[in-house]
């Protein structure tokens, strides 16, 4: 693998602070943080009352504040109901429009991390930070860091590795790897219809079921113990790239000679002639079965996930 950094178009950073910031994110966000350890990012989801997620999304702490990354049109429902229910309590919400989010991988980035932040961090999701901001490590296919920095940081990063950047393939490069991860996300098109397990984020650490009470959290927790889930998130693979592919796109299996409606296109990827998807299929879907796109002859093959998984058998 070649060393690679790329700025991140499609993300933004919501900021939280206040003397109120952790205990009023508890009660609106899926994971645990009245007793959140520093120098840790997690994954998480914020939900509806129905349990639907309006969002899902990496938290992390920096300096008194934390920071959410997340897909931007998810991340601006978040900001909204977040700054509706926030009135209550002694936070401030607001997009943080001058922090941009960087990812790389490589000796060269991970010298550009010790650099500025005079270690890099060493294990899955630990964090460092600094006055230039957060990086975060993300073990995907090899060590990743994700680079969460304010205007000072970028500057940095423009000033000693220009040369490093690749603004084009790199950003769909990162989308391939992530959802290599088998980490889905929302957008404009799936908000509002998911619970957090139908993307798979109870196996990424990203619900904790015995903490008290958050938006949605008695349908979370009903799904969990009733058994009441009957989709999940799926990794699709192509050998060719997929013209035509949409957030929202449906899939379909074959049933016979027919074609039937199988599942829906939550996100996409196309790298080197090939297109990598994420698909939230029933959760009894075999790996190797073959899907296509409605009205296409063109196909994917469901491939293994990353994390232990179970296929439920119907």
């Amino acid at each position: 693998m070649e060393d690679f950094l790329t700025k991140l178009s499609k993300q933004t950073v919501l900021q939280i602070s206040g003397v109120d910031t952790r205990k009023y994110l508890h009660g609106q966000v899926s994971v645990e943080l009245e007793n959140w350890q520093s120098n840790t990012a997690r994954f998480a989801a914020h939900c509806d009352f129905k349990g639907k997620m309006w969002n899902s999304f990496l938290i992390c702490d920096q300096g008194e504040n934390m920071l959410i990354s997340g897909h931007h049109e998810a991340n601006t429902v978040s900001l909204e109901q977040l700054k509706k229910y926030g009135v209550f309590s002694k936070v401030e919400i607001r997009e943080a429009e001058e922090y941009s989010i960087f990812v790389g991988a490589g000796k060269d980035v991970e010298k550009l991390v010790e650099d500025m932040f005079a270690s890099a961090p060493q294990s899955y999701m630990s964090t460092v930070q600094n006055d230039f901001g957060v990086a975060i490590r993300m073990d995907f296919e090899y060590t990743t860091y994700k680079l969460i920095l304010n205007a000072d940081g970028v500057k940095y990063v423009e000033q000693n590795a220009a040369t490093l950047i690749d603004e084009q393939l790199g950003e769909q490069y990162v989308e391939y790897l992530e959802i290599g991860a088998g980490i889905g996300n929302i957008q404009a098109k799936t908000v509002g219809e998911f619970v957090p397990q139908m993307l798979n984020l109870q196996y990424l650490n990203a619900i904790d079921f015995d903490k008290g009470c958050y938006m949605g959290q008695e349908v979370v927790a009903r799904t969990k113990f009733l058994g009441k889930n009957k989709r999940a998130t799926y990794i699709l693979n192509a050998n060719e790239a997929v013209s035509k592919l949409n957030i929202g796109d449906p899939v379909e299996i074959q049933v016979g000679e027919n074609w039937r409606r199988a599942g829906k296109i939550i996100r996409f990827a196309n790298v080197n002639g090939k297109t990598r998807a994420l698909a939230v299929l029933p959760n009894d879907t075999e790996y190797g079965t073959v899907l296509k796109l409605k009205d296409s002859t063109e196909r994917f093959t469901v491939s293994e996930h990353p994390y232990p998984f179970e296929i439920v058998k119907q």
